[in-house]
């Protein structure tokens, strides 16, 4: 049940990168409303709130002001992808920061976010690192951590050490 929660935040995340991708101005101010939002918390602009709404599928949907998991990973992950669109699909996060060549420390920061709101301020931090460095990395993957880091953060930040310990090995060879 879950595995297919995270695949269809993911369908969902590539579905509404599609649509920010098109050259019409509907997707630009959408694009600048999220960048924005990558220091908002869900609903803080109920433009862009609504139009995340109608990107989620019902059922992953939170209910009444409640924001679910599914909500947040998809919310977060897109601010920050416009906040730097540089994607390479064969790089994780956390292989990015290797590749950046950032302190692991910089990881560790996200990893131990206490809250989903210190999530997305240290992740946003994280990410414009990245993009400086010219690395990018999957945002699919990410949407995908976030979701799952909300219910095991613990999972997550051993995922990342993993990664960012392999990615750092082989750079190193």
């Amino acid at each position: 049940m879950e595995e297919q929660r995270v695949n269809e935040i993911c369908d969902t995340f590539y579905s509404a990168v599609r649509f920010l991708s098109a050259d019409t101005s509907g997707a630009k101010h959408l694009k600048s409303l999220l960048r924005h939002a990558v220091a908002e918390m869900p609903g803080e602009n109920p433009e862009l709130w609504g139009w995340l709404i109608n990107q989620v599928p019902e059922k992953l949907q939170g209910a009444g002001s409640k924001v679910s998991y599914e909500e947040y990973a998809l919310y977060i992950t897109l601010s920050m992808y416009a906040i730097g669109p540089l994607e390479n699909k064969n790089l994780k996060l956390a292989e990015a920061v290797a590749d950046a060549e950032l302190k692991r420390q910089k990881l560790v920061a996200v990893e131990t976010a206490d809250s989903t709101d210190e999530l997305q301020v240290k992740l946003r931090s994280l990410v414009k690192l990245i993009n400086s460095a010219k690395t990018g990395f999957n945002y699919g993957e990410l949407v995908k951590d976030i979701f799952l880091w909300q219910t095991n953060k613990i999972a997550i930040a051993r995922k990342w050490e993993r990664e960012y310990a392999q990615k750092e090995n082989r750079n190193e060879q």
